[in-house]
């Protein structure tokens, strides 16, 4: 008997920062639980790609106002976009996705964050 893995409802996405460069992930998640993710993980100062933390960090503050010190959200400038979405049941397959979605954008002039970025020279296919 053959065993059957569920599909699952895979979102692509895009973060672009203030600088203009880009980052591009992919959830199995809510795209929003995703986003509320990075701005949790970057608030707390542990975010996994310590590009997107350092976008994070250059973009805070802590500002003093008539009501006591407000901190500024170093991600209030970040621009989310969900770009794709795939039902599948292979990882494989999504992960050979997001490459190409990066090495497609990256084609376009898009610089990104991503840790393992795509030669340039790959092909859309």
């Amino acid at each position: 008997m053959k065993h059957f893995q569920k599909a699952t409802e895979y979102t692509f996405y895009t973060i672009k920062f203030p600088n203009g460069t880009h980052y591009l992930g992919q959830t199995a998640k809510h795209e929003y639980m995703r986003w509320g993710q990075h701005i949790d993980a970057c608030r707390k100062g542990k975010h996994g790609n310590r590009l997107i933390q350092k976008q994070y960090d250059n973009h805070s503050s802590n500002k003093l106002t008539s009501s006591g010190w407000v901190s500024v959200c170093g991600a209030r400038d970040w621009e989310f976009e969900v770009i794709h979405r795939e039902v599948t049941a292979d990882k494989k397959f999504v992960n050979e996705m997001e490459k190409r979605w990066i090495s497609k954008l990256m084609n376009e002039g898009r610089t990104f964050l991503n840790i393992r970025i795509i030669p340039k020279t790959s092909k859309w296919g």
